[in-house]
């Protein structure tokens, strides 16, 4: 009896007997599965910049208020 057992109603997934696992076959669709983790990532890396460059921006928007104040203490 083979090790991998075919899924049914899948063309590319077989059942490792031993372990259990389910194992994809398909070199396309492994490919797409790198294709797709990897602009996943790039995706998360710019959100991840965006989000710093907004915090940046939220202190910079903080120091120039405190500026702000200051100023008009002095004037009053």
């Amino acid at each position: 009896m083979s090790r991998y057992l075919k899924v049914e109603g899948h063309d590319s997934l077989y059942r490792d007997s031993l372990s259990g696992a389910i194992i994809n076959k398909s070199d396309s669709g492994y490919k797409k599965y790198i294709a797709q983790r990897e602009k996943l990532s790039l995706k998360n890396n710019e959100i991840q910049k965006q989000s710093e460059e907004i915090n940046n921006l939220k202190d910079e928007l903080s120091d120039i208020k405190d500026m702000l104040k200051k100023l008009l203490e002095k004037q009053g």
